[in-house]
Parts: C-alpha cells; sequence; structure tokens
C-alpha cells in the first residue's frame, strides 16, 4: 500500500527564521512541520 503526501506551503506571516514551515493539506487543514535537532543546530552556528 502506498502513502502519497500532498501539501501546500502557507504564508502565515512567517520571517523565515522560524523553526517550523506551516502546510495544508489538500482538505485546507493547515498543520506546523517542526524542523529537527541538527537543523535548528545549523541554523543557529
Amino acid at each position: 500500500m502506498a502513502c502519497r503526501v500532498s501539501e501546500i506551503v502557507i504564508d502565515a506571516g512567517q520571517t523565515g527564521t522560524e523553526s517550523w514551515h506551516v502546510l495544508a493539506d489538500p482538505e485546507g487543514n493547515e498543520f506546523c512541520v517542526l524542523r529537527g535537532e541538527a537543523d535548528r543546530a545549523a541554523m543557529d552556528s
């Protein structure tokens, strides 16, 4: 059984420095995806 991932990036006033992305599924439900520990550490360097 295959799983198809489809999402839309939402502009909720982010500046680009947040540790998350706001997405929406095909039905319009918004959700946040957090960056991993390694990604956050790389941003702080």
